[in-house]
């Protein structure tokens, strides 16, 4: 009896191995907001040294294309207008010109000098600075892929699978963190302004907390999934109103849904390549902070999302339509073994963070902190 009471009550010591406070997540989140700084400092001064002479290689060769091409025609064009001059000194230039064999010379010459260009594979070249090559590093990291910078060496194709293999799961740690603190802080400001303005009217008698909100499993996800839509909206139209603005400035202007475009598959991380930032030390020091924030408020709502899909509509399906197992005694539904997840509490670092078990314990403990 007591071994098994033990098993269904958990320690202090476990306990307090679940419970985070808020201090503690901030304190990590500034741990990763520095690694992530450093990673990709260091990740586009490498990726610079390592590419930087083959991208000015690359940039020449692609803007003298076709130029032994044009000298060829050049000189082929000049000596059959010699070979006129010397076949006919008596002939006008009229005369001269009205000739069908000429035209199609002519015309031979320039499907020559178009088929050059049509059929030469180069690609043109973005010049690399470490400006660009913060942007690269961050495409990588983030998983945008905006695809104007691609490295051509192979010690650069090398260090972009290394480079992503050790910094996704990091930048994907980072925004998580960052998404969870700050909606914490917009649901406390929720609940806090939700008390005042229901005491001062009367509409209610006791004041509700964050930690009776957040023992509500469906009132804690609708709400997280609420913040996270909403402020993901304002951020991409801020940041939209700003790419707008930016690039107003630029030889190619873009109109506004070209803007609203570029700043949702930048936060979506979708990255298709055709659309790429054009000023790129404004990107980074003036759009790229409000994208971070609002790849993290994304995150979030795809978590939220993945959880519903995952374990909430499997929960109310199972629980709407009884249909038992093959078991003996039917204690589990058929639609356990399709749908549901298991009743396991997965803790310390085999715990996912995708998880209700872990995401709630966490979210509880902070708002617990200033309830």
């Amino acid at each position: 009896m007591d071994s098994s009471r033990k098993e269904k009550n958990p320690s202090n010591d476990d306990v307090d191995q679940l419970v985070e406070t808020y201090d503690i997540i901030k304190f990590r989140l500034y741990i990763y907001f520095n690694a992530v700084i450093l990673t990709l400092l260091i990740g586009a001064a490498v990726y610079y040294s390592l590419e930087g002479n083959i991208s000015i290689d690359k940039e020449q060769e692609y803007d003298n294309r076709c130029k032994s091409e044009k000298f060829r025609l050049e000189e082929t064009l000049r000596s059959e207008i010699d070979f006129l001059k010397k076949s006919f000194p008596t002939k006008t230039i009229a005369e001269v010109f009205d000739n069908d064999n000429l035209y199609h010379k002519f015309r031979t010459l320039i499907i020559q000098m178009d088929s050059c260009h049509r059929h030469l594979n180069i690609s043109k070249v973005k010049e690399l600075n470490f400006v660009t090559s913060f942007s690269f590093v961050y495409s990588i990291m983030s998983t945008v892929g905006y695809g104007d910078v691609i490295p051509y060496t192979i010690p650069g194709k090398l260090f972009l699978v290394l480079f992503s293999i050790i910094t996704i799961p990091l930048f994907i740690t980072f925004y998580i963190e960052f998404s969870e603190i700050i909606t914490i802080k917009l649901i406390k400001a929720y609940i806090g302004l939700y008390n005042k303005v229901h005491m001062k009217i009367g509409i209610i008698g006791k004041e509700v907390s964050s930690t009776t909100v957040m023992k509500d499993q469906e009132t804690y996800q609708t709400s997280k999934a609420i913040i996270s839509l909403l402020a993901f909206i304002v951020v991409v139209f801020t940041t939209c109103i700003l790419h707008y603005q930016i690039t107003s400035t630029t030889p190619q202007p873009e109109d506004f849904m070209s803007s609203l475009l570029f700043v949702f598959e930048s936060i979506a991380l979708i990255g298709l390549g055709y659309n790429v930032p054009e000023d790129t030390i404004k990107y980074i020091f003036i759009e790229l902070p409000f994208i971070i924030i609002g790849v993290s408020f994304f995150g979030l709502y795809i978590n939220i999302i993945v959880n519903f899909l995952r374990h909430t509509l499997p929960t109310f399906i199972s629980r709407r339509y009884h249909i038992r197992g093959s078991t003996a005694t039917g204690d589990l539904q058929f639609i356990d073994y399709i749908l549901k997840r298991r009743k396991v509490k997965f803790a310390g670092i085999t715990s996912d963070y995708r998880s209700d078990v872990y995401v709630r314990n966490n979210l509880e403990a902070c708002t617990g902190h200033y309830s």
